[in-house]
């Protein structure tokens, strides 16, 4: 708000009121005044200006000829001096008017000033942020800043990137070429050659990661050989629980907790609508491997523990002994449990896709008589996904294939 300066009025003038002549001499009686008075400003685009003036009223003898010409020049002169008095407050109102708009223009910019450097302050913050994990090794992992660039050697660390909406610079496999993921057609992420087990540590040192994410069990003798290229970070989530927990390591690991969190929040909700949908349990096994050489996945597998969740699952492999993931299993043990329905996972690592477990044992007398195979809901599903991923995108997969083929009348499509 500013202060506008008001001119005082200019007196009127009253036109001479001749008196009664006596004993030569005039009488003239005068009364009036003047007065001005400041207003204040109401709004910061525009001043307003209220004046309050009262007129002069003067009598005196008639004024010779001279006399008037000299008033009317007088007058004039007061007219002159009036307007150029108002020209003057005027330009002074323009502009102290104009010093507002530079003050609130300097507020402005300062303004501005100080939200960059607050944003700045933020983001140098964040970037020299110390962060540290603890991995399943129980080994403490500490980061100057929060890691950018991630090599993957287990496919739980891809799923989880991808979660995340980050992409690793290299990975070991090819999970990240999954249509579930980032499709056939991604060639950012880098390849790192060798096995699974023994994973090229030149590939890796190319890809100059922050950090390496690896298996438990599979790449824990690697930190020694990582040392001198980026800290190893080993992973081994148990069920769901452990999934989410991993999501949220990962997460800090990056800088990205409240995302990590949302992701969590979000599995889930969308986990408990699949439970609470079903009306009535059945029964379900979810086995591996090939016709010598069969295998059940227990619990300790997220997204298996996520269909215990929603079916009945055999009450052998509903527990995890941590360092007994995969029990041994055989044709004759699925029979003794009969599920309900049993969902397939074929292995195969060489240049041809090896022919389906299920198909294998066709001719095994045993395989047979299962109610599932009799009922026709044996079902081959995606090794990759269902195997390798263990992470939130890749349960999703899982209950999104499984609950319509389970409960086709609960779920006659997937969950959006």
């Amino acid at each position: 708000m500013s202060r506008v300066q008001v001119p005082k009025a200019r007196p009127g003038r009253i036109a001479r009121i001749a008196a009664a002549m006596f004993a030569l001499f005039l009488v003239a009686t005068a009364c009036g005044g003047d007065d001005a008075s400041d207003a204040t400003v109401a709004t910061t685009a525009m001043a307003e200006t209220t004046t309050t003036t009262s007129a002069t009223t003067t009598t005196s003898a008639p004024p010779t000829t001279d006399d008037h010409e000299h008033d009317e020049d007088h007058e004039d002169d007061e007219h002159e001096d009036e307007h150029d008095e108002d020209d003057e407050d005027h330009e002074d109102d323009h502009h102290e008017h104009d010093e507002d708009d530079e003050d609130h223009e300097d507020d402005h910019h300062e303004h501005e000033d100080e939200h960059e450097e607050e944003h700045e302050d933020d983001h140098h913050e964040h970037e020299h942020e110390h962060v540290a994990v603890e991995d399943a090794t129980g080994e403490m992992v500490a980061l100057e800043a929060p890691a950018v660039r991630v090599v993957c050697l287990t496919g739980l660390c891809v799923d989880t990137m991808f979660v995340l909406g980050i992409k690793p610079v290299a990975a070991n496999d090819l999970l990240h070429r999954d249509p579930a993921y980032w499709g056939p057609d991604e060639n950012e992420i880098g390849p790192v050659s060798g096995s699974f087990f023994e994973p090229s540590l030149e590939d890796i040192a190319a890809a100059s990661p922050d950090i390496v994410i690896g298996l438990g069990g599979v790449h824990d003798g690697l930190r020694a050989a990582l040392e001198s290229i980026a800290p190893l970070f080993i992973v081994n989530p148990i069920g769901v629980e452990g999934m989410l927990a991993h999501v949220v390591e990962i997460g800090v690991l990056l800088g990205m907790e409240h995302e990590a969190e949302d992701a969590v929040a979000a599995f889930e909700s969308r986990l408990e609508q699949y439970v609470s949908g079903v009306t009535t349990k059945r029964s379900v096994m979810v086995v591996y491997g090939s016709d010598v050489n069969i295998g059940a996945d227990t619990v300790c597998t997220p997204a298996v523990d996520a269909l215990a969740h929603a079916a009945v699952y055999a009450p052998e492999f509903s527990g995890c002994d941590i360092h007994q993931p995969f029990p041994s299993f055989s044709v004759e043990q699925l029979l003794g449990i009969d599920p309900d329905v049993i969902f397939v996972q074929t292995y195969g690592f060489g240049p041809t896709p090896p022919e389906p477990v299920s198909e294998q044992l066709v001719d095994n007398v045993i395989w047979r008589e299962l109610v599932a195979v009799q009922n026709g809901e044996v079902y081959e599903v995606d090794f990759f996904i269902w195997g390798t991923s263990r992470g939130i995108n890749g349960t999703n997969f899982v209950l999104d294939e499984a609950m319509p083929k389970i409960y086709p009348e609960d779920f006659p499509a997937p969950l959006p």
